[in-house]
């Protein structure tokens, strides 16, 4: 999936450590924080003036939000002579997963680029396999990913953190919905729940979706549908 202007925002707000709230502040709260939150959920369409502040605020790399609209042609042809970092390459170019020819979604292109921050910054010192162990963890993160796409998982933006939610049960056990109405349903439930979600941390509880009643486990921010029940109790 390439990047479109709320996830810009949201995965540059979230670099800099700026709450939703500390966003609106350094925009003088012309732009009210829950505005932002429906915004990086991409339930808000923005105006030309809220592009400009956030892109300003956040020191966004325009021809990246130039791209995230569609407008490519409005971007200076290519320059052979151009030089970018390693970051900008990435984030500004579709990129195909070598194995597979499939275009390398958002998560994996910000993956990638630590990876090959890290793998630069121990070619300049002497390394024991221990020290490898922050590289491994990147090259797992792209195999969770890669999980995550074939188990039919969905990432839910909530606040400042995101839930990854598989959805494969509910997709396969006769459920009375198909996936764009169980991924509407998932969103509504997260914005509605996040907070009880993040609180329970670890665990199994019953859900109420689209008039169903499901089992799921919760582990950190990964929820993961089990089961249909019959009883409908409320989280």
């Amino acid at each position: 999936m390439e990047n479109t202007f709320g996830l810009i925002v949201q995965r540059e707000r979230n670099r800099q450590g700026l709450s939703l709230a500390k966003l609106s502040s350094l925009l003088n709260n012309e732009i009210d924080p829950s505005y932002i939150n429906r915004l990086e959920k991409e339930q808000k369409n923005p105006s030309f003036k809220v592009v400009c502040l956030l892109t300003s605020a956040l020191n966004l790399d325009v021809r990246e939000v130039f791209r995230s609209f569609g407008f490519d042609h409005l971007i200076t042809n290519y320059d052979e002579d151009a030089v970018f970092s390693i970051d900008e390459f990435i984030r500004l170019h579709k990129l195909k997963n070598p194995l597979d020819n499939r275009i390398i979604n958002n998560e994996q292109q910000e993956t990638l680029i630590k990876i090959i921050h890290t793998v630069f910054e121990l070619s300049y010192v002497e390394v024991d396999l221990g020290q490898l162990s922050p590289l491994l963890k990147e090259i797992q993160k792209l195999r969770e990913i890669h999980l995550c796409e074939t188990t039919e998982c969905i990432e839910v933006p909530f606040m400042n953190t995101k839930f990854t939610v598989n959805i494969k049960a509910v997709l396969s056990q006769n459920s009375s919905f198909d996936r764009e109405n169980v991924i509407v349903a998932i969103q509504d439930l997260v914005s509605k729940k996040g907070a009880k979600l993040l609180d329970i941390m670890h665990g199994s509880v019953t859900v109420h979706l689209n008039g169903e009643s499901w089992v799921v486990n919760i582990e950190g921010n990964r929820v993961t549908f089990i089961t249909k029940m019959e009883e409908i109790i409320n989280l």
